[in-house]
């Protein structure tokens, strides 16, 4: 596992928002989960990187970015 710094958490979030899939996949692996705590809507598992861009795309819509 890397050593998770501040730097490589903004790089991770930095290829997140670029939208550039080999970027992303860099930092955001295939087979990853993602809880959300709570009870909302978009509260629960995400389980894949597909799913957790798909997540982020409706926390951005939902926020107006």
């Amino acid at each position: 596992m890397a050593n998770v710094t501040p730097e490589l958490v903004g790089a991770a979030y930095g290829a997140l928002a670029s939208g550039d899939m080999a970027q992303i996949a860099q930092y955001w692996a295939e087979d990853m989960n993602w809880l959300v705590p709570g009870h909302n809507p978009l509260s629960g598992w995400y389980h894949g990187r597909q799913a957790f861009l798909d997540f982020m795309a409706e926390v951005g819509r939902l926020s107006a970015n």
